[in-house]
């Protein structure tokens, strides 16, 4: 018996609060439920406590910042957690659109 062909129509659309955010690196573990738990984040200089402006003449003539020394933070963004299964997916397709950018450059 020839097996019946059938065709599923899938539609995109965005969610009102739907972003774009940048993202240099990701942090993640595994959940107690065994869930993949991932947190994607951007890196920074902190940014200081207070800033101090120097005025002479009524014209601003410098600014200091407290404290003088920053660390650089990882800020995260957002996180995701996914069924392994998922993640895997994710995986594999991201690596494959990262080859493919990679033959573009070349």
């Amino acid at each position: 018996m020839p097996s019946e062909k059938k065709t599923a129509e899938i539609l995109f659309k965005r969610d009102p609060g739907y972003r774009v955010y940048p993202a240099v690196g990701v942090w993640g573990g595994l959940s107690p439920n065994g869930e993949v738990h991932v947190d994607f984040f951007v890196e920074k200089r902190e940014n200081p406590r207070k800033l101090l402006l120097d005025f002479e003449d009524g014209k601003k003539v410098g600014e200091r910042r407290e404290p003088d020394e920053q660390s650089y933070v990882r800020e995260c963004l957002f996180g995701v957690v996914l069924r392994s299964d998922i993640a895997r997916s994710i995986g594999e397709f991201l690596v494959a659109l990262a080859d493919k950018a990679t033959e573009r450059s070349d």
